[in-house]
């Protein structure tokens, strides 16, 4: 009886043993496939944005010596006449140095569409070259940098670089237009005289080292939002900043990835002169369709080279992988309906504005609504400006002919970046949100019905 008694007490125990080192190794298979996840994860999010077109890659994550290597230096005669000429002045803890470089003929733009443009220091720009002969007109550029620490070296071997494709490049001497936004820099100090004086001490003459120099193979990472402060890319202010120093009487404003069909700016620039000038629609948006290209396509000039690319999967709409914010009606008909020529476009239909998440690009006038600076990237930071333009009575007229493009197609894994970085900003995105709605009900109460009802998750 007794070693009956003490069989099933070892049993017990052997159960309780055997069931303890199975739940240990339950947790040790979880844990592992968790961390497992986690570095293939981490893998896919790194060579991914190795691939140069990943949109969330941290823009402050480096420390700013990584952003140093080896230059020749700069051409400081150039480079103190260029800050010689600087007008800084302060606005909302940003240091706005407007015009930094200018085109050559600063006043034929009048009858032209500026290209409006935004970028963090970080980013690859040498793709700016790309864009002046893609744009073939007015381009005006605002640049971001990390911080007013490394204002002295990196402004000076950022303007030099500039100058130097804007001097190997007639086009972009023509056209090109730059300014530069300091943040946290001490208001004193955002004035003309001390600005110069502070750039123009000994130590910051010396050679440059910077990240320019291998701009050709320097990845892109551009505004990853970790947060508030600092460490805020406010891309609303640098869109403000370019547009408003920019002297068109038309603007489009886009990302430094976004490219465009051939005779872009001239259809639409002949279209925009109909409709404002003669028909004086002057609350038309012209909107235009945009879509993703696979890297191995070639360049889309034309509708007919997009709609082969598209038949055979190698175009999409932005962002269709995971979104359907560009998926506007009648495609078929707008890739079947026939061209307008070298210079006109003309209206498929009028978009209605029916979805808060619809985000239509288009080309307009200057009488537009300002990007509303209280929204950060990537929490409908664009968005928001079709709002406003909704509640401010303007109408979107869906264009034929035309297009933009983005070089490369987004993956789920860009996604998961974007939910990441929306999750840090969702407090600030509720606040922004819930600001825009009282300004709109301020603003425009007689619009009220007549646009998408604001959520935070549209």
């Amino acid at each position: 009886m007794v070693s009956c008694f003490l069989y099933v007490k070892s049993s017990m125990k052997f159960s309780a043993n055997l069931r303890f080192r199975r739940w240990i190794r339950d947790v040790i298979a979880v844990t592992s496939s968790v961390f497992l996840f986690y570095i293939v994860y981490r893998f896919l999010t790194h060579w991914h944005g190795k691939r140069g077109y990943d949109d969330v890659v941290s823009w402050q994550s480096r420390n700013d010596k990584d952003f140093y290597i080896d230059f020749t230096g700069v051409d400081g005669n150039g480079v103190m006449e260029v800050f010689d000429q600087m007008k800084p002045y302060f606005s909302k803890y940003y240091c706005i140095v407007p015009n930094v470089i200018i085109p050559d003929d600063d006043n034929n733009v009048d009858d032209k569409i500026t290209l409006i443009l935004h970028s963090s220091v970080g980013e690859n720009l040498r793709v700016i070259v790309n864009h002046v002969y893609n744009w073939r007109g007015p381009v005006s550029l605002a640049i971001v940098f990390p911080s007013a620490s490394v204002l002295t070296t990196l402004a000076i071997c950022m303007t030099d670089y500039i100058l130097s494709f804007r001097n190997f490049h007639i086009i972009a001497q023509q056209n090109l237009r730059v300014h530069f936004i300091f943040p946290h820099l001490l208001k004193e100090s955002c004035n003309p005289v001390k600005f110069k004086s502070f750039v123009r001490t000994p130590q910051n003459l010396r050679p440059c080292k910077m990240f320019l120099s291998h701009v050709d193979s320097f990845q892109s990472k551009k505004r990853h939002v970790y947060g508030l402060g600092s460490n805020a890319y406010p891309i609303n202010l640098a869109r403000n900043v370019a547009r408003n120093n920019s002297k068109s009487s038309y603007i489009l404003i886009a990302d430094l990835e976004h490219f465009f069909s051939a005779n872009f700016e001239r259809k639409m620039r002949g279209f925009a002169d109909k409709t404002y000038k003669v028909e004086n629609k002057t609350k038309f948006l012209l909107t235009y369709r945009i879509f993703e290209v696979a890297h191995s396509a070639p360049v889309p000039k034309v509708k007919s080279d997009l709609q082969e690319l598209y038949g055979t999967g190698m175009a999409q709409l932005f962002h269709a992988t995971y979104t359907r914010i560009h998926d506007y009606p009648l495609l078929d008909e707008w890739f079947d309906a026939d061209s307008f020529g070298d210079d006109m476009t003309g209206i498929q239909y009028m978009l209605p504005l029916d979805s808060a998440a619809l985000e239509p690009q288009f080309v307009s006038m200057r009488n537009i609504p300002m990007h509303d600076e209280n929204f950060y990237y990537p929490f409908r930071d664009n968005t928001v400006l079709r709002w406003e333009a909704c509640r401010a009575g303007f109408e979107f007229a869906m264009v034929h002919d035309v297009f933009m493009f983005h070089p490369g197609m987004k993956t789920i894994l860009a996604k998961m970046q974007f939910d990441e970085v929306r999750r840090k900003i969702e407090r600030k995105s509720n606040w922004a949100v819930d600001k825009f709605a009282e300004k709109m009900n301020v603003l425009y109460p007689e619009t009220a019905d007549s646009c998408p009802v604001l959520k935070i998750s549209s």
